[in-house]
């Protein structure tokens, strides 16, 4: 099982969305270069452990958030209140909060609220 660095390149890029920063940001809070960061989003070039971890901690997230996809709460008893009040939710609801997510998270929502 290899690193799919395109992947990770685009959960970099996702993630440095999500915390509305530019590449130019990431690179000033990890120490890198614009360049280098430009460089990782775009799989054009290998991320070392040490820029990986740079990355990290300027993205506020764990490593196998990039490597896997998986994102730990930060907040484990936040996470789960949300988790119950969803539970309390119809369908209808659950689609509004969905799309809600999306939009944040992503900008683009999944769901037909209709």
């Amino acid at each position: 099982m290899g690193v799919d660095h395109r992947e990770m390149g685009q959960r970099i890029a996702k993630r440095r969305k999500v915390l509305n920063l530019t590449q130019e940001e990431v690179a000033d809070r990890a120490g890198l270069t614009t360049t280098h960061v430009r460089n990782i989003e775009r799989a054009h070039t290998k991320c070392s452990l040490e820029a990986l971890c740079k990355i990290c901690q300027a993205l506020e997230v764990t490593p196998d958030y990039l490597f896997l996809g998986v994102l730990k709460p930060a907040d484990e008893d936040l996470m789960a209140s949300v988790v119950a009040s969803l539970q309390l939710c119809g369908k209808k609801q659950l689609k509004l909060v969905a799309a809600l997510i999306a939009c944040v998270v992503d900008e683009t929502p999944p769901y037909n609220l209709k």
